[in-house]
């Protein structure tokens, strides 16, 4: 069947399921994917992309860089991937390759910084053990909507 125009899409067999929108907050994730692949800025550089399933539905992806031209980068990245896999008990932290599907693992998500058009979306910052009864989320950034502190718009363009 190929698509014949927006005019004529026809929704009439389409069910709505419920579904469940990730809060920030402690969220509990499963490794549902993940692939190492270049870097879309270097394809001499890697990536491993991971992808949980949030439980409550939905889904997040993370990336950790796992080799880049910049020394700095990998280091940060292969940290946060031990950390990562420290959480989630990998059968062998330090070896990634004991990465499974099927891994679980608490997350702190939070919005991130507003791209390019002004959205945020929510993004992994801390990981934490599944059974970790104490994780905590952290504090989002304080703005001017929810710092309790009047900013005034002084209009000032930098």
């Amino acid at each position: 069947m190929s698509f014949q125009g927006f005019d004529k899409l026809d929704l009439t067999n389409v069910e709505v399921g419920s579904t469940s929108m990730m809060e920030a907050g402690i969220n509990l994730l499963t490794v549902s994917e993940f692939e190492v692949k270049p870097a879309s800025s270097n394809p001499n550089n890697k990536v491993l992309h991971v992808t949980f399933s949030v439980e409550g539905g939905g889904e997040i992806k993370q990336f950790f860089n796992v080799h880049n031209a910049n020394p700095e980068a990998t280091r940060i990245g292969l940290e946060q991937l031990k950390r990562f896999l420290i959480a989630a008990k990998a059968e062998d932290p330090n070896r990634p390759a004991t990465l499974v599907k099927g891994l679980k693992v608490k997350a702190d998500l939070q919005k991130g910084k507003p791209n390019q058009e002004g959205r945020s979306y929510l993004e992994i910052k801390r990981f934490f053990d599944a059974e970790d009864s104490d994780a905590k989320a952290s504090s989002p950034p304080a703005t001017a909507e929810n710092s309790g502190v009047d900013i005034p718009n002084d209009d000032i363009p930098f």
